[in-house]
């Protein structure tokens, strides 16, 4: 059985080996706005679409600028 702390690590080791970094970001409702504006899939209420949500975003922001 997998306990949720090994989960979390195995998770943790994942994200290093494909370089990776967990970074904490504040957003305005002006920016959430923005993002949906712009149909980036997220929820004003989960955090965590909303960190997909600016993942995303400076994924394609970095791709349009190659």
């Amino acid at each position: 059985m997998i306990t949720p702390a090994k989960e979390r690590m195995r998770k943790s080791r994942a994200h290093r080996r494909l370089g990776l970094r967990p970074v904490q970001v504040l957003v305005s409702e002006q920016e959430i706005n923005f993002l949906l504006a712009r149909h980036y899939e997220l929820s004003r209420t989960d955090d965590r679409s909303i960190g997909r949500a600016v993942a995303q975003f400076l994924s394609d922001s970095v791709l349009e600028a190659a």
